[in-house]
């Protein structure tokens, strides 16, 4: 497993936000599916996608993950996530970029 680290302490807070949120979202959205659904839960990525991905909790599994530690400004203390990246799976999905967006 890898450590996520910004390259500039300026980089730093945006990029914890945005890792951190995309993890956030993953992991809510798997508990979500894995708590509503019958039979084998599966996270379902769809939509405007050129790959629509049904993945397993042993698809998730056995793809890379990344560890995020941050600092809760809140709480004043460390926090750690860990996940499969949310860009990665959109990546997976032919999930269109900011780039696919220009000058629209």
């Amino acid at each position: 497993m890898r450590q996520v680290r910004p390259s500039s302490e300026t980089e730093a807070p945006l990029l914890s936000r945005v890792r951190r949120a995309g993890l956030l979202v993953l992991l809510v959205v798997a508990a979500t599916v894995a708590q509503t659904l019958p039979g084998t839960p599966a996270l379902k990525i769809g939509g405007a996608v050129s790959n629509p991905l049904s993945l397993t909790v042993g698809d998730l599994k056995g793809m890379p993950r990344k560890i995020l530690q941050v600092t809760n400004a809140h709480e004043k203390k460390e926090e750690t996530y860990e996940g499969v990246s949310l860009e990665l799976l959109l990546q997976k999905a032919g999930a269109p970029n900011g780039s696919s967006f220009v000058d629209r």
